[in-house]
């Protein structure tokens, strides 16, 4: 799934939720992949554009309810 966070603020709170997660969760912008859980790797990134998120699991339960949690900053016509 592809979100853009924009700010400082909504990348504390993408943190935050990846937090709350019992998955693994990374953030992947060109070569580069973060764990999602770090607030200094997630700021490291150009909130400004758009990156990819990976959750590690096998439960499509999981992933929904993920989606639900980070629907603010999903990027339209991300059909993954």
């Amino acid at each position: 799934m592809k979100i853009c966070l924009m700010n400082a603020n909504n990348a504390a709170l993408f943190v935050k939720i990846c937090n709350e997660m019992n998955e693994d969760v990374d953030v992947k912008y060109g070569r580069y992949t973060i764990d999602a859980k770090s607030v200094m790797g997630v700021l490291s990134m150009p909130l400004d554009k758009e990156f990819t998120v990976v959750m590690h699991t096998d439960s499509k339960e999981v992933e929904n309810h993920f989606k639900e949690l980070i629907d603010l900053w999903l990027v339209e016509g991300d059909e993954e």
